[in-house]
C-alpha cells in the first residue's frame, strides 16, 4: 500500500487538546513518515494522557503523571 502524499487534517475532539496543537501534532508525525493508522494512534493515546490529566499536553509534566499513577 503507497503512503498517501496528501497533508491530513486531524481533528481533536478534546477540551484539553487545543485543534492548532493537535495539528502541529499530527503533521510532525506526517513529516516523520509515519502511517497513517500509527498517526492516529499516538494523536489518540496523546489525547486520552490530556482527558487524564485534565490539561493541554504540552504543559503536563513528568510530576503530574507519577503523582497520578498512585
Amino acid at each position: 500500500m503507497a503512503k498517501s502524499n496528501q497533508k491530513p487534517t486531524a481533528k481533536s475532539t478534546s477540551p484539553f487538546f487545543s485543534q492548532k496543537l493537535y495539528q502541529r501534532m499530527s503533521d510532525d508525525l506526517h513529516l516523520t513518515g509515519k502511517a497513517d493508522r500509527t498517526r492516529n494512534g499516538y494523536l489518540r493515546e496523546i489525547r486520552k494522557l490530556a482527558e487524564y490529566c485534565r490539561r493541554c499536553p504540552d504543559e503536563i509534566t513528568e510530576d503530574q503523571v507519577r503523582s497520578r499513577r498512585s
